[in-house]
């Protein structure tokens, strides 16, 4: 991958959190994305699975403080709103939270940062990578926090 990609010169590891957050921002100014301050709540099941969900997104695994757990589940609903609405076809999906949760604390809780990676993320997956309760996503989820 050439935004991955290290020179021969170089002895430092590029700072993937910063590509991310830069590749969010690039996507956000040249495509049209569902944006989680215009997503429209989910209906029926996905809102019951997602309310279930928003505590269970590994909070203190993250580093967040009982304090700032509020406003977190407030902006991971948000963001997870954003996500069903962009992807009705699939609609929430148990283990996705976790996913947007480490997103949320990666992108300084930038919400619109968070929703459009996890769009871009999910949308180069492939079509079983959702079903059983996404182990890969939980894989995927460990290695957004290697660098932390």
């Amino acid at each position: 991958d050439k935004v991955c990609a290290m020179r021969e010169d170089e002895t430092d590891p590029p700072d993937h959190r910063s590509l991310l957050r830069s590749l969010a921002l690039r996507a956000l100014a040249e495509r049209t994305f569902v944006r989680p301050s215009d997503a429209p709540a989910p209906l029926g099941e996905d809102v019951q699975l997602l309310e279930m969900d928003l505590h269970r997104a590994g909070r203190q695994e993250l580093g967040i403080s009982d304090e700032a757990a509020p406003s977190h589940r407030a902006a991971l609903r948000r963001v997870l709103n954003c996500w069903c609405a962009a992807r009705p076809h699939i609609g929430y999906v148990q283990g996705i939270n976790c996913i947007a949760a480490a997103l949320l604390v990666m992108c300084e809780h930038s919400e619109d940062e968070a929703a459009v990676l996890l769009q871009l993320l999910v949308e180069r997956l492939p079509a079983d990578w959702y079903l059983d309760q996404l182990k890969g996503g939980r894989v995927e989820c460990g290695a957004l926090l290697l660098r932390r």
